[in-house]
């Protein structure tokens, strides 16, 4: 059998080749699956079911070639724009301009804990200084950034201390948010400044 156009048949062979080998290069994501244990209520009982979970683990990592052996890979931050748009990070609000007026421009240290990202790790001792106390007057110009909540104290913090004086123990994540969010006084000392 002759073929008239051989070229065109072997560039066509090796185009299909080249296409086969790029695709097979390509990793997807693997599939693992996860074995879930969720408690049912069922009238009378409470049963354990296993409810299988599928999850995409990423098979490879892209590190930039300059990157050094050993460098902290900075990844995409988790719910970054989430907190562009909070309260947290709210720069022309009053809970982070307040003092903007004041003589001296800082943020109290009374204020500071809750109102400025210094003020915050000043609290957690993450400065060098005791924790559980504002030592100092945090500078303006702070919101309620990454490096507060995120740190090497939070990722052990377990606990928190009420106006009241009570301290609730054996919390989770949630006890780096309720440091901040609670009231600053309690039944204790709104009775006495009405006595």
């Amino acid at each position: 059998m002759v073929y008239p156009n051989k070229r065109l048949i072997i560039v066509f062979g090796f185009l299909l080749l080249f296409a086969l080998a790029l695709a097979a290069c390509q990793q997807e994501p693997e599939t693992v699956e996860v074995t879930r244990v969720v408690e049912v209520e069922v009238p009378g009982e409470t049963v354990e079911v296993e409810v299988p979970v599928e999850v995409e683990v990423p098979v490879e990592v892209d590190v930039p070639a300059e990157m050094d052996r050993g460098a902290q890979v900075a990844s995409e931050i988790a719910f970054v724009e989430q907190w562009l748009g909070s309260g947290h990070n709210d720069v022309d609000g009053e809970a982070f301009n307040h003092w903007n007026e004041d003589d001296p421009a800082e943020v109290s240290a009374s204020c500071a804990k809750c109102h400025s990202t210094p003020g915050y790790l000043d609290f957690l001792g993450e400065d060098g200084s005791e924790f559980g106390v504002v030592d100092a007057a945090a500078p303006l110009g702070t919101t309620v950034e990454c490096q507060a909540c995120h740190n090497e104290t939070t990722l052990t913090l377990d606990s928190v201390v009420f106006p009241s004086g009570i301290e609730v123990t054996g919390l989770g994540d949630e006890s780096r948010c309720m440091q901040c969010h609670q009231g600053r006084h309690s039944t204790v000392s709104v009775n006495q400044s009405i006595v």
